[in-house]
């Protein structure tokens, strides 16, 4: 279990840098759109976890070393914003991959394909098919990218069980 822990705390840590990155624009975009600002904090929240998480291990897993036991906070509770994000992006990506019938997948992405196509005029944005393709790659990596971080929401609520008695006060 321990290694599972180590493997996916690693392979997550750079896509929570990116999605630092997106996080951070679209909070200064909501600045000026507040729909928007909902979805800013949800990928800061993710950052947290996946950072605190990464601290946690690194320290307190590998160094053998005591944590503040408000790092324990910060997991837990962005955990759990991770875990209701990622269901409901899991049943998104599901929804889109596999319950939506052919036909309006392709009506509703035909639209956003016209429109993107409409305003990038002069580049070559290539075929249809070509798009929806790279639409539906887009969502099966988005839907194992959340299968990973649901694993490690519930490993790191073990690893903190766990490892409970190195967390001081």
């Amino acid at each position: 279990m321990i290694k599972l822990y180590k493997i996916l705390t690693f392979l997550l840590q750079p896509i929570g840098y990116i999605i630092l990155m997106m996080s951070v624009s679209t909070v200064m975009l909501g600045l000026g759109n507040p729909q928007l600002l909902l979805g800013g904090a949800v990928g800061i929240c993710i950052f947290l976890y996946l950072f605190c998480g990464f601290r946690f291990l690194v320290k307190a897993v590998v160094g053998n070393q005591p944590v503040k036991a408000k790092l324990k906070d910060w997991i837990r509770v962005n955990s759990f914003v991770c875990l209701i994000q990622g269901v409901l992006m899991l049943f998104s990506v599901i929804a889109v991959l596999y319950l939506i019938p052919q036909k309006d997948f392709d009506k509703t992405f035909r639209m956003a394909y016209d429109m993107i196509a409409e305003q990038t005029q002069n580049a070559n944005m290539g075929s249809y098919e070509s798009f929806a393709n790279s639409m539906r790659g887009m969502f099966r990596i988005f839907g194992v990218f959340e299968i990973v971080l649901l694993v490690h929401v519930f490993l790191s609520w073990r690893m903190l069980k766990g490892y409970r008695e190195y967390f001081s006060e």
